[in-house]
């Protein structure tokens, strides 16, 4: 293999390693690995284009968030990231040009002074400047109104009044030529066009839905609505975001066509849940469905669910509506699956456990399996192991195992698989019970226990939000068991649990990341090790150092400098290992071939 091939190929390979070792808890090393496979061979002639083009200009709209917006002068936005995924695939640098207006941007590509317009609408005139790609994204255009009015059901509801529409959007052609009846009130843009409508200065604003939504609820706009979709519009497929490309460019146009393939319907729910805080409806996913098990969809549209009430961040009411990771995470399956969920709340644990033995409720979107449970709940596979620690107070006794805090108060929630696990192992500790996990760090913040026994996610959330500083994570506590979480569904719904392991497999990493993220971030009393299980852990433990065995010549990758000391790009990554894993570790300038060392730094497939 060629010296540069080596060297690009040892790159790939190492921006892999240091994505699944740093980031494994999301997921991201499939989609690392995924990142190959998504690879688009070019043609000779495509390879030229790119060597005579290095980079492409693109438009960058200031004030269309959540798609195509700027901060200072930095590109953000659903559209925005999907143009960094074709450039990634293709091998694209591009370029985002920012500052103008919409109408400006048209212009300045009609000029060839941009290659590429994104965030477009297809229309008839615009098909006469550019080249148009497939749609990359797809939604309903609505009608927005002030809450008070009645609103719109129908766009011949307008006849007669006015519509704000941005300049140079393709909805004021397609009033004037349609709808010559309806006046079009030009504003600078979206944001303009909502304000008018609030300042009585128009009746009605057009634009996409997740659009709206977005300004809505970003700018507390209470006094607007959303009513009505604008359905005649969207019927020619103008509803869809495309790219455009320079009309002289068929070369692009076809890569941008090639790479927008291999854009899957969950890169596009990712970032609808990182951009709009949700998932749309209607995506299509490969389930493998059995007859059985669309037959009992069908016959099941509405679940009914089990909503805590005070389990944070993982199940509990926020303002009075269902929140936290496994309520998040039971939506995002429902919505793969096509079930309507029917949350129940407003009882304790033990109800809402009983309302299951009873088959009041379906299911439960987070706990923990155990003999009791398993008598009346049929259980789907875990979808995250949860770390075990001990809280105290900061300026307590430092404590290394549950053992040493034999003749002190153990506050223990009532009715907690966890709870039962701590008593089984540890039978001979004074324990409090309490009601519920917060209730339990605040006897130890006021001097009433000496430490509580919980998740740590749990744990971080309740410390946080009520404020409590004088508490603090003493360290993670082992148990004889793992303690996982799953879904429990009513014992004789076994074909339930069967179509949500089915659904899990479809989460996109990203989503599971950004549901991670959004609650729990890190799941680590140290922040770094929550993907090692409890035998990983141990290993680690009896493990004093680390062995590796390292070339000396290998620069820029790794190399010994003028003093002796092991440098490098992977010498640098292997001081991030040693860090997060607690290990240090000894370098051995033996070389890969001598063996007898725990880890080789680096090694290629073609090394034997």
């Amino acid at each position: 293999m060629p010296a540069v091939s080596r060297q690009i190929a040892f790159i790939h390979l190492f921006i892999c390693v240091i994505l699944c070792f740093l980031f494994s808890q999301a997921g991201l090393c499939a989609a690392a690995q995924d990142a190959d496979s998504l690879t688009i061979t070019l043609t000779e002639q495509e390879k030229a284009f790119i060597e005579k083009h290095p980079v492409i200009r693109v438009s960058n709209e200031m004030d269309w968030p959540p798609f195509d917006f700027a901060i200072g002068n930095q590109p953000f936005g659903l559209s925005i990231d999907v143009m960094t995924l074709l450039g990634a695939r293709l091998g694209i640098q591009f370029k985002y040009i920012n500052g103008y207006r919409w109408n400006e941007l048209v212009n300045m590509f009609q000029k060839n002074q941009l290659d590429l317009l994104q965030s477009a609408y297809k229309s008839p005139a615009r098909e006469q400047i550019g080249r148009f790609t497939s749609p990359y994204y797809k939604d309903k255009t609505v009608f927005v109104v002030p809450s008070h009015s009645p609103g719109i059901s129908d766009i011949t509801d307008m006849s007669g009044k006015i519509v704000a529409i941005p300049k140079g959007w393709a909805y004021e052609t397609y009033l004037t030529d349609h709808y010559p009846d309806i006046q079009v009130l030009t504003v600078k843009n979206t944001e303009d066009a909502f304000h008018a409508v609030m300042n009585q200065k128009a009746d009605a604003a057009i634009e996409l839905s997740a659009v709206a939504r977005y300004l809505i609820k970003k700018n507390y706009l209470t006094g607007l609505k959303i009513s009505g979709w604008f359905n005649q519009y969207d019927s020619n497929d103008q509803k869809a975001l495309h790219i455009m490309v320079r009309p002289d460019w068929p070369v692009l146009h076809q890569m941008l066509e090639k790479a927008l393939l291999t854009i899957t319907p969950g890169d596009i729910a990712a970032l609808e849940y990182k951009w709009l805080g949700e998932i749309r409806p209607g995506i299509d996913r490969a389930l493998n469905l059995t007859p059985e098990e669309k037959a009992f969809l069908a016959t099941h549209p509405k679940i009914r669910v089990a909503n805590e009430l005070d389990w944070p961040p993982f199940d509990f009411l926020l303002n009075g509506e269902p929140a936290g990771f496994a309520i998040d995470y039971v939506r995002l399956l429902a919505e793969i699956v096509g079930l309507d969920l029917e949350f129940i709340n407003g009882y304790t644990w033990s109800q809402l456990l009983e309302k299951g033995r009873t088959k009041e409720i379906d299911l439960f979107p987070g706990l923990w399996k155990s003999p009791d449970r398993e008598e009346f709940l049929a259980f789907s596979r875990p979808y995250i192991h949860l770390i075990k620690v001990l809280v105290t107070q900061k300026d307590a006794p430092p404590v290394h195992s549950l053992a040493d805090m034999k003749h002190r108060k153990i506050a223990l929630p009532t009715g907690y698989t966890l709870t039962e696990m701590v008593m089984d192992q540890y039978p001979d500790l004074d324990y409090v019970m309490v009601k519920n996990p917060a209730e339990g760090i605040k006897r130890v913040s006021l001097g009433r226990a000496d430490g509580f026994v919980g998740v740590l996610g749990i744990v971080n959330y309740i410390i946080k939000q009520q404020f409590i500083n004088n508490v603090h994570v003493a360290g993670e506590i082992e148990l004889n068991q793992d303690l996982p979480l799953h879904m429990g569904v009513r014992k004789d719904w076994q074909i339930l649990a069967t179509i949500l392991d089915k659904a899990m497999k479809q989460v996109d990493p990203l989503q599971y990341d950004a549901i991670v993220q959004k609650w729990i971030g890190s799941m680590d009393p140290a922040g770094e090790l929550a993907t090692l299980t409890r035998e990983e852990k141990a290993y680690l433990k009896t493990k004093k150092q680390i062995s590796l065995c390292v070339r000396t010549d290998a620069p820029p990758f790794e190399f010994m400098d003028s003093t002796g000391e092991y440098r490098g790009i992977v010498a640098d990554f292997y001081q991030v290992m040693s860090r997060k894993i607690g290990v240090p570790i000894q370098v051995s300038d033996k070389g890969a071939d001598a063996g007898g060392c725990d880890i080789t730094a680096v090694m290629t497939d073609n090394e034997s």
